[in-house]
This record gives structure tokens, sequence and C-alpha cells, in this order.
């Protein structure tokens, strides 16, 4: 199996505005991944709101091959741009088990 077709954790970013909707796309497609969100209390009009906004700005985190991560851009129209790798010159993976730990500290 090459490198491209194995299931791994990749990080994009994104605008904060498009990550509900972002995450939304993602869910329609079935396509597993990670952005977490926490209920706040913000004032507004001199009332409080419920607000759910993101714990880590800007982040996406998709599980999945490099081939589909790159077709959601390509294909799909999702409006990331994916955190590269420097020395290799590839799109940055976060290794599974730090990325179990990172979701459970989040949840």
């Amino acid at each position: 199996m090459s490198n491209t077709q194995e299931v791994k954790w990749h990080v994009a970013t994104a605008k904060i505005q498009l990550l509900k909707k972002i995450k939304g796309r993602l869910e329609a497609l079935k396509i597993e991944h990670f952005i977490p969100f926490r209920n706040c209390w913000v004032e507004k009009n001199g009332r409080k709101v419920k607000v759910e906004e993101p714990v880590v700005l800007n982040h996406v985190f998709i599980h999945a091959d490099q081939a589909t991560c790159l077709s959601l851009v390509n294909n799909y129209s999702l409006n990331l741009n994916y955190l590269r790798h420097l020395e290799k010159h590839t799109l940055l993976v976060v290794p599974e088990k730090q990325m179990e730990d990172f979701m459970f500290l989040l949840n």
C-alpha cells in the first residue's frame, strides 16, 4: 500500500466563519473528521445568548487518505488549506496516538 492510500489524520485550516459549514459538508459526505466546538454564553444587545464556538481556531482534522483530502478541495469546493510538512513536501500528518489523546482531552 502506498503512502497516498493510507488513511491518516490530516490537518487543514479554514476561516472561522466557515467551520460549521465545513463540518456539515464533511458529515454529509460521511468523512471522519474532528472539529471541536464548545458552548459559551455571549451578551448581545443586552441579552445572554448561547453560542457554539470552535475550541481550536481555524483547524480541521480529517481522517482520510491523501487523494480524498485533495478531492475535497478540487471536486467538492471546500475552502480548506492543508498544512504541509516542510521537509517532505507532503500534507502534514498527525500520528494516530497523538490524535486519539487530543480528542480524548477535548471531549
